[in-house]
């Protein structure tokens, strides 16, 4: 490691209980920003062509060596701006005329509630013609999900619903070094999933009137993300301002989204682990495959609420899911003519999600 502060080694170890990660033996090494970080690893492994098939090991030894940096700074607002659609139940669920008969009403708490967010003749004149309207919020305020499909100008000047809307967060970043941002959502698995519009219209172009809930499940609290790279075209603000669209989010309680900033070759290695690319993947391993990437991280959140009752809580879901699984374990068991009780196979074979399953 080079840079200000940085010390001299890190030393990692296999992550337990599964060993697939290495992690920092101390808890409080930390990245440091404006540094170099070279990567040392003298690895044994098994070349056999197929391994964990029960064939022979064929151990080799390796010495992987890779060097990266991380960026001088990397910071985000933690004032963000909302769209208007999400602080007011009426619009977000039911659009336009149901907020404007909302404002129309004397009493105290509406009146206090617009005047709180400002909403003046020209925001209600803005909101009807479909015009984004932002105000600030803080990180970890609560907003309402946007299901309005009344018909809106979107960003980039293009046409949309107000459901399509994002919220919009600035971001102080070192250009020089600046490869895109990879994103990933954490999520509360003690409150809810939205079905959102978007799945209900498909859901109705197919005859469907109900999902299957054992579908739908996402084990552990984290949303898999997506790679923004650097030069994204049709982004209106980016990279000064990530936006993290309503539609996006999925669940209701306090959602944090983390945004990586990568170096400037990550990008090229992530494309070229498509199908679809006929590119080769840009490696920095020499001695081996793959990539190592320094990054810099940092995190906004918000507290989601729903005014309709389109949410399934997330443990209901799970165990759905678990029953779905026990019940798939019992007809390979009647397909194979086994004899061995379910129960106690499940006992043993159960995925640790459902270790309270019965």
């Amino acid at each position: 490691l080079d840079g200000p502060g940085a010390p001299d080694t890190i030393d990692y170890h296999l992550g337990h209980p599964l060993a697939i990660a290495w992690l920092p033996r101390k808890s409080a090494s930390k990245a440091i920003l404006g540094a170099t970080y070279r990567m040392e690893a003298h690895v044994r492994w098994d070349a056999a062509p197929e391994w964990g098939n029960s064939v022979p090991v064929q151990w080799q030894l390796a010495d992987l060596i890779a060097t990266t940096y991380t960026p001088k700074i990397f910071a985000q607002n933690p004032v963000i701006q909302a769209p208007m659609e999400a602080l007011f139940p009426a619009l977000a669920a039911s659009g336009y005329a149901a907020f404007s008969d909302y404002a129309g009403r004397s009493s105290k708490s509406v009146q206090d509630s617009l005047a709180r967010w400002n909403v003046t003749t020209s925001t209600m004149d803005s909101l009807s013609r479909g015009i984004p309207v932002f105000r600030p919020i803080h990180s970890g305020d609560s907003v309402w999900y946007i299901r309005s499909n009344d018909p809106v100008t979107i960003l980039d000047g293009g046409s949309g619903q107000r459901m399509n809307r994002s919220y919009l967060v600035g971001q102080t970043l070192d250009r020089s070094v600046f490869g895109g941002i990879l994103s990933l959502q954490r999520f509360d698995s003690t409150r809810s999933w939205i079905l959102s519009p978007t799945t209900q219209t498909l859901m109705g172009s197919r005859g469907r009137s109900g999902i299957d809930s054992s579908r739908v499940y996402q084990s552990g609290q984290w949303k898999g993300g997506s790679l923004t790279g650097a030069y994204q075209s049709g982004t209106p603000y980016w990279p000064d301002t990530l936006q993290i669209p309503n539609l996006s989010i999925e669940y209701t309680g306090r959602n944090v989204f983390y945004s990586y900033v990568m170096d400037t070759l990550y990008a090229p290695h992530v494309r070229g682990l498509s199908d679809a690319n006929n590119v080769l993947p840009y490696t920095n391993i020499h001695g081996g495959y793959g990539y190592f990437s320094g990054a810099a991280v940092d995190s906004v959140s918000l507290f989601v609420l729903s005014a309709t009752k389109d949410t399934f809580a997330v443990q209901a879901l799970r165990g759905s899911w678990c029953q779905h699984s026990r019940t798939k374990l019992q007809d390979s068991l009647s397909k194979a003519g086994s004899r061995t009780p379910v129960d106690t196979l499940w006992l043993h074979n159960r995925p640790p999600q459902c270790g309270d399953v019965p």
